[in-house]
């Protein structure tokens, strides 16, 4: 019976191949056309490591110098970093806004863009993570409500201030390496990245450095 089998099977080899390999093609196209809805869904799926609920984004833009409305006294770096400053006055205002913050170059939690870095322990093992910006003191935390861990609040890290450096890293970004305290020397130059002050929750499992606006930088993993 096998026998009769492989003889047929070998007869139409040729017609077989071809079936074979439009299998093969409809495979590769239906996965490249659902990877990356399962890969959404499922990263959709995973804790955040942030409250979302009752949590607003403003985008704020800049009138254009062809509008009616446009002040050139208005368009220098200092007016516009003022009006900024005004407006976020105005929401901290509102009775039903409890906390507020700026975000950068449109880089943060769950923003379209981001930057990559790799945390390097030795030649051989890489660590990547992603950079985002914040600026100390500014509600960044609260408003985010990131999970806390290791007994810290974000308002206590709402209030810390940060010196060239030091950062705040997600726990664990290198499991039994990198933990509270941890001073990151990049092995191939032997200089210091920077130093672990703080940590919170992971941002959907994943690693990430907030860095702040004057040099000095804050990291989560």
């Amino acid at each position: 019976m096998l026998h009769l089998i492989g003889k047929n099977l070998w007869a139409r080899r040729y017609r077989n191949g071809w079936l074979l390999a439009e299998l093969i093609i409809v495979s590769m196209v239906i996965w490249v056309l659902t990877d990356p809805i399962v890969v959404t869904t499922h990263d959709r799926g995973l804790p955040t490591g942030i409250t979302e609920e009752g949590m607003y984004r403003l985008n704020l833009a800049a009138v254009s110098s062809k509008s009616a409305r446009f002040e050139a006294g208005e368009d220098t770096p200092e007016a516009r970093a003022a009006n900024v400053r005004r407006i976020l006055s105005r929401i901290r205002d509102y009775e039903d806004v409890r906390y507020a913050t700026l975000q950068f170059r449109d880089v943060g939690p769950f923003c379209s863009s981001s930057w990559s870095r790799s945390l390097n322990t030795d030649s051989l093992h890489y660590y990547p993570y992603m950079v985002m910006f914040f600026e100390p003191q500014s509600q960044f935390f609260s408003t985010f409500g990131f999970e806390e861990v290791e007994g810290q609040t974000n308002e206590e890290l709402d209030r810390m201030p940060f010196e060239n450096k030091e950062v705040v890293m997600t726990v664990d970004p290198v499991p039994g390496v990198v933990s509270l305290g941890y001073r990151y020397v990049d092995f191939k130059t032997d200089t210091l990245n920077w130093i672990i002050k703080a940590t919170i929750s992971k941002l959907r499992m994943r690693n990430a450095a907030f860095q702040t606006m004057g040099g000095e930088r804050v990291a989560c993993g």
